[in-house]
């Protein structure tokens, strides 16, 4: 189970309907020991696709130093599937194995192919994956 505040939960899915068609994504921050996101940040989509995303190299290095600076880790990543369901696809499969992503990472998605967005939540490891609960709080 992931916990993060209702803030951070609109911050998602806002920036999912504002960047449709296109993916968006972006970086979230917490302690990976209380699997608790404290802060999403936005990172523009450097392939501007409505299928694909790649994290701006630019944009993700300056929000993570930020971040450390406030004793903050990268904990996952969100990212929408604009026509799609809130669910891995195989191209996410396959970026989790990536050896410097830890299979800790969370990976929150929000879909938008229904008439309310969905916003949901795995880890993958090693091509498996795993659904997560989300507790929102305020």
């Amino acid at each position: 189970m992931i916990k993060l505040s209702s803030e951070i939960w609109a911050a998602m899915v806002a920036e999912a309907i504002a960047t449709y068609p296109l993916e968006a994504c972006g970086i979230l921050f917490g302690a990976e020991s209380n699997n608790r996101i404290d802060r999403f940040v936005s990172i523009g989509n450097s392939d501007a696709s409505p299928t694909e995303y790649t994290l701006d190299p630019i944009q993700y290095a300056e929000a993570t130093a930020r971040a450390s600076g406030y004793g903050l880790d990268v904990v996952g990543i969100m990212h929408s599937h604009p026509a799609g369901r809130a669910f891995p696809s195989p191209v996410d499969i396959d970026r989790a194995r990536h050896p410097l992503i830890p299979f800790s990472w969370h990976w929150v998605i929000v879909g938008l192919a229904s008439t309310h967005p969905e916003v949901r939540s795995y880890t993958i490891e090693d091509g498996h994956v795993q659904a997560e609960s989300i507790r929102v709080t305020d």
